[in-house]
């Protein structure tokens, strides 16, 4: 299939904003950047609040974002009246004398409006609504109600009349052949039937599908049919051939309709979400293997089940999560001897109506949870979306003489006339723009085409809400240059711009381009946090490195083993980190208790861990404090600091000192005693461990319990008692402080 694959949505001259990588630098806000889906536009996909949508007042804006002059369209019912709209309407059709006639819901009722919008109730009958509607050449209007599937005549001037009783509960389309006859295309047999006269049906075609939702005649007097739920669009013709025309991934073909220049154009609409394409060699089934028990048993005959069974995994899956959520819509440009060209797509619009164009092409009216929007697709595939009215669904369109056509919507129901010809003004608000935080705005230029006869002007506002509100800023006077003018309104985290279009001359017409917005987005502080000095000895992680290119998360292997501090250093450790991405200096103080002011270490190239020699420090107490700078990409005032302060930590060098007492004989048969006391000037004692035999190599070091049972203090006392029967000599005994120093002591055994 050829053709170019577009979508349709009012955002097309929108751009859905890059992060911000590195706040101290501007950011160019640049529009358009793409064309994203609807429901995007309105919210914010980082933080998941809505926003301030886009909306085109009497702007049209094409499919590469283009801004010009849409053509005039304006509210005809119920207008200015005080007239109370349906909640819907569901069909239109247009007799030979311009009269208008609307099929409405949930009330199936009839209502006429006349060239000046006057509405007058034709017929009502206690039934859900008005799906279809037909006028014929000679003034009858035609009427199928539902659900309980009745067909009425209205006569021109004439009361309405029951026309034929039907075996179907829904009656979705119909249309009516040059010389009067009716067509019927009926729900839950999908079955077109003719209705030559009163009275009478016949069957024309009998599908195999559950609806025909659409009728149409081609040029060639040929009927085409929608229907559902295979998306297929049948072609018949007069001696009985039917071919298939269209044969559509999506559920249903929910309208079609034939252009000035011949060509059938067709709307596909599917509530469901669709599959993603499987990968060639992708596995997704799964395989059970039916196997009788050891004793020969099975919960089933054998004969009757399948040895294996295949599950397909995808069909299994959610929808939110095996495809994309939304309604999606599609139309298609079928030309004689060629394949079908997608010339439209939505993945969150359904298309409910065409109507073809003077000139060729077609009108699009669709609609969204967002709004109901009007499009021309042009003969080349090319789109421009006219018009977002403020109801939800554009339900029906009717063309009408001179290049107009109407429009009627649901939720409510009203109906509206888009003339032809191009309007005088019109105005276009950009999509709310975030920048993350409170930013100050530089300039504001554009691309455009702005004859002479034609004007273009450009204005912005801001404020500290996601939707504008009465808290933001007026908009902005106009804009002087185009090449860049420096933006009047205030700082604050958002911002919207403003597109008013007008000519004063028929031949001339403004168009814009691009729009591009620089801001400078306020700095965020680096941050400093889980700052330790570690205890002598003790090892610390190695820095992370960054990933390998082509390395994900989790393939790193094993993490490295920590790294032990140089001889006589102990580590310095702390994370640091800047949220907006910029560089940061990293320097690293000190102060001695009884100092007043911390002295640099390391300016501005410290890294943790970082190694503090020890060696070339007095004896005593320290505090560091570690500092992170962005000031090496931020210009003061701008840039910012963050610091931290470690717990105290002790520098102590000097080992403990030990004596032992003098050896006690025993009193009796039990164990002798050894008795050493233990003192340190700065640090407590941490540990002691003895040898019974420290000359012989690989000999064990034995725990030295404190005689109060807690090593806590500067001065501890230590009791070894010594069993009796077993030979000793010499006992080595080391002692251990709170800074690593160690003091080895070695005593004669007491006499036993």
């Amino acid at each position: 299939m050829t053709g170019r694959l577009i979508r349709g949505a009012l955002v097309a001259a929108s751009a859905l904003w890059a992060p911000v990588a590195e706040a101290s630098r501007p950011v160019t806000w640049d529009h358009p950047a793409a064309a994203p889906d609807a429901r995007q536009a309105e919210r914010d996909p980082r933080a998941g609040a809505p926003r301030g949508a886009p909306r085109a007042e009497g702007v049209a804006v094409g499919e590469e974002g283009r801004l010009t002059l849409s053509l005039p369209l304006r509210e005809i019912f119920p207008g200015t009246t005080s007239a109370v709209p349906p909640p819907l309407l569901w069909s239109a059709a247009l007799d030979a004398s311009g009269t208008l006639y609307l099929g409405a819901g949930n009330i199936a009722e009839v209502l006429s409006i006349d060239k000046k919008g006057a509405a007058t109730p034709l017929f009502g009958v206690d039934d859900l609504g008005v799906r279809a509607l037909a006028a014929a050449p000679g003034g009858d209007v035609f009427v199928a109600t539902f659900p309980n599937g009745d067909i009425y005549r209205i006569p021109r001037g004439k009361e309405p009349e029951p026309w034929v009783e039907m075996e179907e509960r829904y009656l979705w389309a119909m249309t009516v052949d040059p010389t009067g006859r009716l067509y019927v295309g009926t729900g839950e047999r999908g079955q077109i039937l003719r209705v030559p006269t009163r009275g009478q049906k016949e069957i024309v075609f009998d599908t195999d599908q559950a609806h025909i939702t659409s009728l149409a005649f081609d040029r060639q007097g040929r009927l085409l049919a929608g229907t559902d739920p295979d998306g297929l669009l049948y072609r018949l013709a007069e001696d009985g051939r039917v071919e298939i025309l269209l044969d559509s991934e999506l559920r249903e073909i929910s309208a079609v309709t034939v252009a000035s220049d011949g060509a059938v154009y067709a709307a596909a609409v599917s509530e469901e979400v669709l599959q993603p394409a499987r990968r060639p060699g992708e596995k997704s089934d799964l395989m059970i293997e039916v196997t009788p028990a050891p004793d020969g048993s099975i919960l089933e005959d054998p004969d009757e089940i399948p040895r294996k069974i295949v599950i397909d995994l995808a069909e299994l899956l959610p929808a939110s999560s095996a495809g994309r959520d939304g309604t999606m819509g599609r139309v298609y440009r079928i030309e004689q001897g060629k394949s079908p060209v997608l010339v439209w797509k939505s993945d969150v619009e359904r298309v409910y109506a065409l109507a073809p164009l003077e000139g060729g092409g077609v009108l699009a009216g669709t609609g969204s949870s967002a709004a109901g929007r009007i499009y021309r697709i042009e003969p080349d595939g090319g789109w421009t979306m006219l018009h977002q009215v403020r109801e939800p669904q554009v339900t029906s369109l009717v063309a009408a003489p001179g290049g107009r056509t109407y429009a009627t919507t649901g939720n409510p129901g009203r109906v509206y006339l888009l003339e032809g010809g191009g309007g005088s003004s019109g105005t276009y608000s950009s999509e709310v723009y975030d920048a993350g935080r409170t930013a100050r705005w530089g300039a504001i230029s554009w691309d455009a085409d702005v004859p002479p006869g034609s004007r273009l002007e450009l204005s912005t506002r801001s404020g500290h809400r996601p939707v504008p509100d009465s808290t933001w800023s007026a908009w902005s006077p106009p804009y002087a240059s185009d090449r860049g003018s420096a933006i009047a309104s205030p700082a604050a985290r958002y911002l919207q711009w403003k597109a008013t279009l007008s000519r004063v001359s028929e031949e001339a017409s403004p168009a814009v381009h691009r729009v591009r917005v620089t801001l400078l987005p306020q700095n965020l502080a680096p941050a400093v946090k889980g700052l330790a000095v570690l205890r002598g000895g003790e090892a610390a992680d190695p820095p992370a490195r960054p990933s390998e290119p082509g390395q994900g998360a989790g393939e790193a292997g094993a993490a490295p083993a920590p790294i032990d501090p140089p001889k006589g250093a102990r580590w310095i450790v702390w994370e640091a980190s800047d949220p907006d991405g910029d560089p940061i200096s990293q320097s690293i103080l000190i102060r001695k208790d009884g100092e007043r002011e911390f002295r640099p270490l390391v300016e501005g190239t410290a890294a943790s861990p970082f190694a503090l020699d020890q060696a070339r420090m007095e004896e005593g107490r320290y505090t560091v404090k570690v500092e992170v700078s962005d000031r090496g990409v931020n210009p003061a005032p701008a840039a910012l600091t963050d610091t931290a302060l470690s717990e105290s930590f002790l520098v102590d060098r000097t080992p403990p000192r030990a004596q032992t007492r003098r050896p006690q004989e025993p009193a009796g048969p039990g164990p002798a005693i050894l008795e050493l006391d233990a003192t340190d000037a700065l640090s407590a004692i941490l540990r002691a461990e003895y040898s019974l035999d420290p000359d012989k190599e690989g000999a064990p070091w034995l725990p030295l319990p404190c005689k109060d049972g807690i090593c806590d203090t500067a001065a501890e006392s230590f009791l070894l008692e010594l069993s009796p029967g077993v030979a000793h000599g010499k006992v080595r005994v080391r002692i251990v402080d709170a800074s690593g120093n160690e003091t080895v002591v070695d005593a004669a055994a007491p006499p036993r």
